[in-house]
């Protein structure tokens, strides 16, 4: 298939109705939830005056605390459906962030705001997990890369537009930008309800998975536990973009709001335009192999962060960064899906994401927590965490292909 056709199937999945919606969603609840994972942190740190290690310790406890919920939510997914759990979610969400949105007009206490805060993660994550499960559902397994990449199209459509709008409205105070997820919230309620249908296969009893009823957890599965942990400690050192890298940004360098805001409108935008292309470009390539070059563009890039803080080179530092992110992202996804069993897909997806969950938080935490120390010392500080990235793409390669070899890693 030439390069021209391919990037027509890769689009052509929009045909099918699912994959737009979830694509359509993940543009509006991005475009909100983008708003308040990069003002979160400075609102923070201007209003509430509290240490850069604190903020992580927010962050840390927010994902911490979607164990639990990615276990249950996900075997709920598998049991009550996909669009039960649809449908429950955005009402959730949209009331938790009106609720945030008050304690920044109102300036209410701290610990009010912090525990609102902490609940957007979990719920999030149970969003993310209907929507993976679904694509999963609908899609071939030899266009899952595709699609999930749409999807992620999708998000990076509504992040080019929410930490730009983000940073204007945040002029008349951070209220304004932590309200427009709970609007967005609404509105992918009545999409899910107009647009999307139950997609959980019927699956002749015969055909079940050992354990698929019995077990909360796949702990039986030692394979697809090993490859989570590898996934998940190359995502912890990815984890510094964003809230670690904020910090350093705004008080290392002293970028303004609204180019920090620029920054990240850039990362969606270079999402937008190229992750197809780069999906095209690697198309002979296993997704092990995919994941070890993501890892390491992600892992180069953080330490070219450290070596100057004029805003021309950190967007041109950004755009290198995000192809390494359209490598990344997608293929994490693909590869779960593909292992995971067609009755039981929920059950994985959660579990990944709350494995995930307990590796994961560690980045701002650790990050935030160097930046007490090193924050003028960039180029000790950003050179630690990309020679983790160097060893862990080559270390998680060998390791995925000695689990799954060549044919799995396909």
């Amino acid at each position: 298939m030439g390069f021209l056709e391919q990037g027509r199937s890769s689009f052509g999945l929009m045909r099918n109705r699912p994959v737009a919606v979830i694509t359509t969603m993940q543009l509006v609840r991005t475009m909100g939830r983008s708003m308040v994972w990069v003002f979160a942190p400075i609102y923070y740190a201007d209003y509430y005056h509290i240490s850069f290690f604190t903020i992580g310790i927010l962050f840390f406890l927010g994902t911490v605390i979607t164990f639990p919920f990615g276990i249950y939510g996900g075997n709920i997914v598998d049991r009550l459906g996909r669009r039960s759990m649809g449908l429950l979610l955005p009402p959730l969400s949209a009331a938790l962030f009106f609720a945030f949105a008050t304690t920044a007009f109102l300036r209410i206490g701290g610990l009010v705001s912090f525990v609102l805060f902490i609940l957007i993660f979990p719920l999030a994550d149970l969003e993310g997990i209907v929507d993976q499960v679904i694509v999963t559902d609908v899609v071939a397994e030899h266009e899952r890369i595709n699609a999930f990449s749409l999807n992620r199209i999708g998000a990076n459509v509504g992040f080019s537009i929410g930490p730009a709008l983000g940073g204007f409205l945040s002029i008349f105070g951070f209220g304004w930008p932590f309200l427009v997820p709970a609007f967005g919230s609404i509105v992918v309620f009545f999409v899910f309800l107009l647009y999307i249908v139950e997609t959980k296969p019927r699956l002749d009893p015969s055909k079940r998975s050992a354990g698929g009823k019995r077990e909360l957890f796949p702990r039986g599965d030692g394979r697809f536990l090993q490859v989570v942990i590898i996934l998940s400690l190359i995502s912890f050192v990815a984890g510094q973009w964003g809230t670690t890298l904020t910090l350093f940004l705004s008080r290392g360098y002293h970028l303004s709001d609204q180019e920090i805001g620029l920054m990240y409108t850039l990362n969606g935008i270079v999402v937008i335009l190229f992750q197809i292309p780069v999906n095209m470009a690697l198309s002979r390539w296993s997704d092990f192999s995919r994941l070890a070059l993501g890892s390491l563009i992600y892992s180069s890039s953080f330490f070219l962060y450290s070596l100057s803080g004029v805003f021309a080179f950190v967007l041109l530092n950004t755009f290198y960064l995000t192809i390494g992110e359209n490598v990344l992202a997608p293929v994490q996804t693909s590869i779960i899906s593909k292992i995971s069993p067609e009755d039981r897909r929920g059950q994985y997806f959660g579990a990944y994401y709350s494995i995930s969950g307990m590796i994961v938080p560690m980045a701002p935490l650790l990050g935030t927590y160097g930046l007490e120390f090193l924050i003028n010392q960039g180029m000790l500080f950003w050179g630690i965490f990309a020679s983790g990235g160097l060893v862990l793409s080559i270390v998680g390669y060998l390791r995925l292909m000695s689990i799954y070899g060549k044919t799995a890693a396909q």
